[in-house]
């Protein structure tokens, strides 16, 4: 990850972008007997690092945010909103379950 998203998200704007998405796979140390050990982390563990992420960029750059990471639940979406993302993508959780983009944002309109 990098040592300073919001400066990153800065640049990013400086240089035209209309929004950014955070955050996606980081690296890790996975299961030694997966090759190298190391390889692309993502799903739950996301969750906490993209809604730091997230609340960081808002607090020093006025674009939009798509949260991204670790969403498997209304809940999760709502971490993101609340850290202020505009938007939420969901992505591993609907690799296991294609319903479930649909069904999050039923319990989000539902308030």
């Amino acid at each position: 990850m990098l040592p300073d998203i919001a400066a990153m998200a800065q640049v990013a704007r400086d240089e035209g972008a209309d929004a950014v998405t955070l955050v996606n796979t980081i690296p890790g140390m996975l299961d030694r007997r997966l090759g190298n050990g190391s390889g692309g982390v993502s799903g739950p563990a996301l969750l906490p690092i993209g809604v730091l992420a997230t609340r960081r960029v808002r607090e020093r750059v006025a674009i939009p945010v798509i949260g991204v990471g670790g969403i498997r639940t209304a809940g999760d979406a709502r971490e993101y909103l609340a850290a202020g993302a505009s938007l939420v993508a969901i992505g591993t959780a609907a690799l296991a379950d294609p319903r479930v983009p649909e069904r999050i944002a039923r319990e989000l309109a539902r308030g």
